[in-house]
Parts: structure tokens; C-alpha cells; sequence
């Protein structure tokens, strides 16, 4: 259940920091566009990646779960996690 809520958390997470990255992604693309005398962009190509936990956290915590008796305490600690989120691409100004 610990690793549902966390995944559940650390998703919304990158679909809020994804929304922000996009915001800047076109409000930058808008800024360069009218620095060069153009109305306005086009969209071309565009990648947005979001960094991924490391592999093995989460099948270490359940297999312990699985193996650790009903009133014996997994070793969760509550912490930070990194979470970033990078938007490139190219556009295409018009005029």
C-alpha cells in the first residue's frame, strides 16, 4: 500500500511540474519568436521526459513485505525525492 500511494504522489507530481515545463517551453518559444521579429511559433518536434525512480526500490520493499511477518515494521523512512521534468524541441516562427 506504502508504494501505491507513493507511485500515486510522485505521478501527480510529474503531471504538475510537466504542466509547468511546458508553460515555460512555449512562453520561452514566444520570447525568442518575437526577439526575431516573428508573430508567432510552430510547434515542430517536441520531447518531454520526466526523470524515473531508480529500479529496485519498490520490488526490494515488497519482497521484504512478503517476507517479514504481520507485525514486524518495514524499513520505510519518509523522505525527498527529486523530481524533474525536461521539455525540448524546435519550432518554427512565422511570420
Amino acid at each position: 500500500m506504502y508504494a501505491a500511494a507513493s507511485r500515486e504522489l510522485r505521478e501527480k507530481t510529474e503531471g504538475d511540474v510537466a504542466a509547468q515545463a511546458i508553460a515555460r517551453y512555449r512562453a520561452k518559444a514566444a520570447d525568442v519568436a518575437k526577439q526575431f521579429g516573428y508573430a508567432g511559433y510552430v510547434v515542430r518536434e517536441v520531447s518531454v521526459n520526466a526523470n524515473e525512480p531508480p529500479s529496485g526500490v519498490v520490488p526490494m520493499l515488497r519482497a521484504k513485505a512478503m517476507s517479514s511477518s504481520a507485525d514486524e515494521a518495514l524499513p520505510v523512512e519518509a523522505g525527498k525525492a527529486v523530481v524533474s521534468v525536461t521539455v525540448t524541441g524546435t519550432i518554427q516562427m512565422n511570420k
